[in-house]
């Protein structure tokens, strides 16, 4: 049933380096981990990334 229920939520990705068009560029840069996301117009996940901040939250920002 896990499974099952996952597969509904499947999120499409896509390769940003074949990919023209517009982007949107979420980031969520807290207290201690940066998340990252890049999607497309038809909300593909074309880049992401995650990282800890190790007490500096925009140095992570940086190298994502």
């Amino acid at each position: 049933i896990w499974k099952e229920e996952k597969e509904k939520h499947r999120i499409e990705k896509t390769d940003i380096k074949n990919y023209n068009g517009e982007i949107w560029l979420g980031i969520d840069s807290g207290s201690t981990t940066t998340k990252i996301v890049a999607i497309d117009k038809n909300e593909r996940v074309l880049y992401s990334y995650y990282t800890p901040n190790n007490g500096n939250p925009i140095e992570a920002v940086k190298k994502g």
